[in-house]
């Protein structure tokens, strides 16, 4: 009896990892927060690859990730305050976690910008930290968000 209580003792105390969906969403809460940069990035692998499609933007290795996305980076506010983004549908297989939503509108340097629709493929490694994110998001007004890389260019046939 003894060594039995002692096994169900020990299986409390072993580290139950996340799930990929728990990650995700845990990941997002924090993004559509916006409010710790910090837990953010420590959502990234060392290593991680973050691809906007649309934007045409490559960022290799959590230092170019955490460059691109800098919150502090320009004075950001949320029309009528409450969440930066919203998900409408989180789909999952394996490792993999692709969400669709949108970002809410909200103002840029005093630009009103937004609502801008989104979906947004991550994978995860088994210590659940994200190692590639893709984004397509529908950047509105288109001018101000075209000339960037041409991502097309990384197709190999």
């Amino acid at each position: 009896m003894n060594s039995m209580m002692l096994i169900v003792s020990l299986m409390w105390m072993v580290p139950v990892q996340p799930t990929p969906d728990e990650r995700a969403m845990d990941y997002f809460d924090v993004y559509a927060e916006r409010q710790d940069f910090a837990r953010l990035m420590s959502f990234y692998a060392d290593e991680a690859v973050l691809e906007d499609m649309v934007y045409g933007h490559y960022a290799e290795g959590k230092s170019e990730i955490r460059s691109f996305l800098d919150w502090s980076r320009g004075a950001f506010r949320v029309v009528g305050g409450g969440p930066a983004l919203s998900l409408s549908s989180l789909v999952s297989d394996g490792n993999t976690v692709v969400a669709e939503g949108h970002f809410r509108a909200f103002e840029f340097e005093g630009e009103p910008l937004g609502p801008w629709r989104f979906v947004i493929w991550l994978e995860f490694d088994d210590a659940g930290q994200i190692t590639r994110q893709t984004d397509w998001i529908n950047y509105t007004p288109r001018r101000n968000y075209l000339g960037g890389e041409n991502r097309n260019e990384a197709v190999k046939e």
